[in-house]
């Protein structure tokens, strides 16, 4: 699999390239951290959306987004 330029710029773009970022996210447990990636490739979604998408519980996307939120 080949990357494009367009990949490229678009994970620059990305908050998770911020190597401070990056540092906070290593604090917060692994749900943040799939709900976080799941963020990232996609335009805003709602709670429900991102359950779908992570396959995990709506409480655990709760749980989640308020640590992401909480973490800057």
């Amino acid at each position: 699999m080949s990357t494009t330029t367009e990949d490229a710029s678009h994970a620059a773009d990305s908050p998770l390239a911020d190597p401070d970022f990056r540092d906070r996210l290593r604090e917060l447990p692994p749900s943040a951290k799939l709900v976080a990636k799941v963020l990232e490739g996609t335009s805003p979604q709602s709670q429900g959306q991102l359950a779908d998408e992570s396959l995990l519980p709506d409480r655990t996307v709760r749980y989640a987004l308020n640590r992401l939120d909480g973490g800057g």
